[in-house]
Order: structure tokens, then C-alpha cells, then sequence
């Protein structure tokens, strides 16, 4: 996946009931309706000035439920590098859990915290 359609699954699943308005004429947007990861509501808002078919989209339930069955297993993955960090002695080994730990915070963030801090 690229990294605007993994844009839009987050942006989807951090919105009131999964769903939001998208562009229907995007490119990208189709090709998250064509493999089943979102599906429209049929009806279009409004024509945009810009040629833009605003179109109301939202989650399928497979993605959805698979976001919420892996948080608490990265949070619990992040309490355990938390604690194996402190836990090493070995300040390289150290320096180099702190950058994965660092990358699984922003990670998780972005997904569940829509970019907020933990």
C-alpha cells in the first residue's frame, strides 16, 4: 500500500463512525474501493468547483476490527521494550531499542492517537 492510501484508512478510522467525505474522481480512492478497503455511500454531496465528486466513504469492518485488535498488542509490545530498555546495560544495544521504541510510539500514534502524543 501506498503511503496516501494508508493516509486515508487512518484518517477513515480516526473519524466518527469510520467514515468521511473523500474525493470520488481520485484515483487512489478507487483503488481503496476496488480492493474492498472502503466502500461509498452512493449519493454524492455536491460537484466541487475543481471537477471533484465529494462522496461520503467509510471503513470496511475487516479493516476497522483488524486496528482495534492490534492496539492493545503494540501496547503491550511498547511496555515491553520500555522495560527491556531498562532493563540493558549495554548502551548500544540501549541506543538502538530507544530508536525502535521511538519508531513504535510514532507509529501507534499516528494510527490511534491520529498523530497525538501518548
Amino acid at each position: 500500500m501506498s503511503n496516501m492510501e494508508i493516509a486515508i484508512i487512518i484518517e477513515l478510522y480516526n473519524s466518527p463512525g469510520y467514515s468521511n467525505t473523500l474525493n470520488y474522481n481520485d484515483p487512489i480512492v478507487k483503488g481503496l474501493l476496488a480492493r474492498n478497503f472502503i466502500y461509498g455511500g452512493g449519493q454524492f454531496v455536491e460537484l466541487g468547483f475543481d471537477n471533484s465528486l465529494p462522496m461520503k466513504f467509510a471503513l470496511q469492518p475487516l479493516i476497522y476490527q483488524a486496528l482495534d485488535y492490534y492496539k492493545p498488542k503494540l501496547e503491550k509490545e511498547i511496555c515491553k521494550l520500555e522495560s527491556k530498555i531498562h532493563k540493558e546495560k549495554n548502551e548500544t544495544k540501549k541506543t538502538q531499542l530507544a530508536k525502535s521504541l521511538k519508531n513504535m510510539k510514532e507509529n501507534y500514534n499516528g494510527i490511534y492517537n491520529n498523530g497525538g502524543t501518548r
